[in-house]
């Protein structure tokens, strides 16, 4: 066992909105720290769809995109050190600000900050599944609502 952990911080500028570049941004991220040993890489709140999203993370769709996104990151980062990544999270009706842990091709760690920004200290376990699950109710409600 090692008395180590190395944490690569990468400091990069999201474009808001394009989830499949900062997605590519956050790969090439990963595989430097891979590359420089690290055990965990960790990128902003948010990067996955830029900050400040206005009303772009009002958009079922954006935030199912973005959720999907987060499932590919798991299965391309598999094979090396824990990717850290802020990005959104819907249940039911309530957004959140969320900071996913991936790790071993699955989202092991949500870190629910709520949008309002107020880091709350909840945490909370999400399988890929319950993520999807929520997605899911939150538009069934809102299509209930039209």
């Amino acid at each position: 066992m090692t008395n180590r952990f190395r944490l690569s911080m990468a400091q990069l500028n999201p474009t808001v909105g394009d989830i499949a570049g900062n997605a590519d941004k956050a790969r090439d991220a990963w595989a430097q720290g891979k590359a420089a040993g690290a055990d965990m890489v960790m990128l902003p709140e948010m990067f996955l769809v830029g900050y400040q999203t206005q009303d772009l993370i009002q958009k079922p769709a954006f935030v199912r995109d973005a959720i999907a996104a987060v499932e590919q990151l798991a299965v391309d980062c598999a094979d090396g050190p824990m990717l850290g990544i802020g990005g959104p999270l819907r249940e039911g009706d309530k957004l959140h600000n969320a900071y996913f842990v991936l790790k071993g091709g699955k989202v092991v760690r949500v870190y629910d900050w709520h949008v309002s920004g107020v880091v709350e200290g909840k945490s909370f376990h999400a399988t890929l599944a319950e993520l999807h699950e929520g997605v899911a109710r939150a538009e069934s409600a809102r299509s209930a609502k039209s």
